[in-house]
């Protein structure tokens, strides 16, 4: 089956919404200022990653941005409904004294992660 087909320009556009839709919730949904600047990366680090990828593996950079687009979609929609158990558990962690290995998402927050974005991702890139 062959998907549709858009052009590079098109999913500059869409990654850029993706990348704006998931800093718009992300920041917010984060409790701290580290946290705010920890998300805030994933979108700047998939706009000089991703085209760095396709380019050097001689790819197209439309599957690069369809899969980036389905990441940065994909975490966001994997926090609903349970962002405030994880801002909570951030916000415990902090005042604790932030000891690596001790913060852990909620297991139905994995759970959905799992289920949501790896599918979203080759989604974006099977349509690219």
């Amino acid at each position: 089956m062959n998907s549709p087909s858009l052009s590079v320009g098109i999913w500059w556009t869409i990654a850029a919404a993706a990348g704006a839709l998931h800093l718009a919730t992300m920041r917010r949904w984060m409790p701290t200022p580290c946290t705010q600047l920890q998300v805030s990366m994933a979108p700047l680090l998939a706009a000089v990653i991703v085209p760095a990828v396709s380019l050097g593996r001689h790819k197209p950079l439309s599957e690069g941005l369809g899969m980036a687009s389905g990441l940065l979609l994909g975490i966001p929609l994997s926090l609903v409904g349970r962002h405030r158990e994880l801002s909570r558990r951030i916000l415990e962690w902090e005042a604790n004294g932030r000891r690596r290995g001790e913060l852990l998402a909620p297991t139905c927050v994995i759970a959905r992660y799992v289920i949501i974005v790896p599918p979203l991702a080759v989604f974006g890139w099977w349509l690219a």
